[in-house]
């Protein structure tokens, strides 16, 4: 275990994996990523949350302005039926020594974890996702208010064709009639594009509803740190014709990675009108579309199980990686380093580690955590770091260089709950293979189906849908959280068959309460196939 663990453990402060329907209790509005006061620059707060649990760090300085972190390895989170409450989570922060970043044998028994305090953060503004954080350090106490740092914004990212979308709408207010959006009608697939905008920050949404109308959303595309927003005026009109704006349509907190995309929606009809409407929207890739950055998503916490007590935080956004090191320095006490722009080099690093990422490596003095002071924020380059996925792996080959120390480690991800309880009710989506042996027919034909998510047995996942040539089908699937991301994998069975079809894995896949992609690979007695899976969840059945 994980000597941060293994603190937490020791003041009861368990945590449980959830496997059963419902939302993941964690903070709503997922707060993963790195957060930061613009005023303050040079010092932040990075936070990964999975299921009911968040781990944080603190990037600070000391009485002597040297760079020390600390880390809130459990923080729970606590959530109430009252929208004047807001979410919130909070845990015990530690001080942590340890043997030095650049000893040639790393033992995980010389670390040593103190209580120094208590971590909370809430938002005081959920929509424009500010954060309060207060903590206390040997007595110190803190309160900042912080913002999500946010350093891409490729809005290019979204473009493809996809399956899902918009297929209700419920309004926000019981008082308002029934949403004037023209949306596909059955049976008429729920399908989108999403192609280049009018500026470089736009999209332009498009679906039909299959009864000669159209829709279409000039949509600005904006970052809060690794979730996202669009928003644009909402037209429709009979194909071929004039449109008529018809409202606003802003999709927010939306989720993303190579394979689709999700978020919450909201449609509010022009004034003097005060209605709006409310439902989910987004999709999977029914075709593959070019993507910046690495894939899969790195972002969250990686470390190796054998040398618990450091680790590496990666915060993707677009094509950018911003990686910060938490180690210890020659003395044993709590160092840090950051690579804030890890790019592609267009290289991989050897035949069996794939295309690296590589950027500079910074220092940093600053202010005193416990006090204002006249200390300037100043940053050295000392070096540099790259990562890689191994080749065929879910690992990471990290390699970094510090004033002439070279250190390779191979790190994966730090798992500690499950986003499991994502995965229940009904999603539009579809599974879309890509071209192989297998041909485009059954459960190889690219179709937009519903999906149904129930709770298995144990860590099970159950999903089922019905295909239009191989009839029912059913994925009896086994979950395993991979840090941020998931894996299920199991037969699946359709029709009558009396014997599976074969096996399914999908992985790689992002959960949130909104939606789920990824990738999808299927094994059958005679070929295999790979393609994209998922769809967005539906508020309104």
């Amino acid at each position: 275990m994980n000597p941060l663990r293994k603190a937490a453990a020791a003041a009861a402060l368990a945590f449980t994996l959830v496997s059963g329907p419902g939302r993941a209790a964690g903070m709503i509005s997922d707060p993963t990523g790195l957060w930061f006061d613009p005023a303050q620059p040079g010092w932040g707060l990075e936070v990964a949350q999975q299921g009911e649990t968040a781990f944080a760090v603190i990037f600070t300085y000391d009485a002597s302005h040297k760079p020390v972190w600390y880390v809130a390895s459990n923080m729970a989170a606590s959530t109430t039926d009252f929208p004047e409450i807001p979410p919130a989570a909070n845990g015990t922060l530690y001080r942590t020594t340890g043997p030095a970043f650049s000893a040639a044998t790393f033992d995980p028994h010389g670390v040593a974890v103190t209580p120094v305090g208590t971590l909370q953060i809430s938002y005081t503004n959920i929509v424009s996702r500010i954060l309060s954080v207060t903590y206390t350090i040997d007595g110190v106490q803190v309160s900042k208010i912080l913002q999500p740092q946010t350093w891409s914004a490729n809005a290019q990212d979204l473009i493809g064709q996809y399956s899902g979308g918009l297929t209700t709408l419920g309004p926000a207010d019981s008082r308002c009639p029934a949403a004037p959006v023209p949306l596909p009608a059955p049976p008429q697939p729920a399908s989108f594009s999403v192609s280049a905008g009018s500026a470089p920050d736009h999209v332009n949404i498009a679906w039909g509803t299959g009864i000669d109308t159209a829709c279409t959303v000039d949509a600005s595309y904006s970052r809060q740190g690794v979730l996202a927003t669009l928003t644009g005026p909402l037209a429709c009109g009979p194909i071929g014709n004039p449109t008529s704006v018809i409202g606003t349509l802003t999709v927010s907190e939306i989720t993303a990675n190579a394979a689709g995309f999700s978020g919450n929606a909201r449609v509010d009809l022009p004034q003097p009108s005060s209605c709006g409407y409310v439902e989910t929207f987004g999709g999977v890739l029914s075709q593959a579309s070019a993507r910046s950055g690495i894939n899969p998503d790195p972002t969250g916490v990686w470390f190796r199980p054998d040398e618990s007590g450091w680790g590496v935080i990666l915060t993707q956004q677009g094509a950018n990686i911003f990686a910060a090191l938490f180690v210890y320095g020659a003395d044993g006490k709590p160092a840090w380093w950051v690579a804030s722009n890890v790019v592609d080099t267009g290289a991989p690093v050897n035949l069996l580690v794939g295309e690296a990422f590589s950027g500079t490596l910074y220092s940093a003095t600053g202010p005193y955590l416990g006090a204002p002071d006249q200390a300037a924020f100043s940053a050295t380059a000392v070096g540099t770091l790259r990562i890689a996925y191994v080749g065929g792996t879910d690992l990471i080959s990290l390699a970094y260089t510090v004033d002439g120390v070279t250190v390779n480690k191979t790190v994966q991800r730090e798992t500690w709950s499950s986003n499991a309880a994502f995965l229940s009710g009904t999603f539009t989506g579809g599974l879309f293979p890509l071209e192989s042996a297998c041909g485009n027919t059954g459960i190889f034909a690219p179709a937009p189906v519903a999906f149904t998510a129930t709770p298995g047995s144990g860590s099970g996942v159950q999903l089922s849908w019905t295909d239009a040539s191989a009839g029912a089908c059913l994925l009896d699937a086994t979950y395993t959280q991979a840090g941020q991301l998931a894996t299920l994998a199991g037969p699946v069975q359709c029709g009558s068959a009396a014997t599976p079809a074969g096996l399914v894995t999908i992985s790689s896949a992002s959960m949130s309460d909104t939606g789920f992609a990824g990738f999808t690979h299927f094994t059958g007695a005679n070929c295999t196939s790979a393609g994209f899976v998922g769809g967005v969840k539906r508020l309104y059945q």
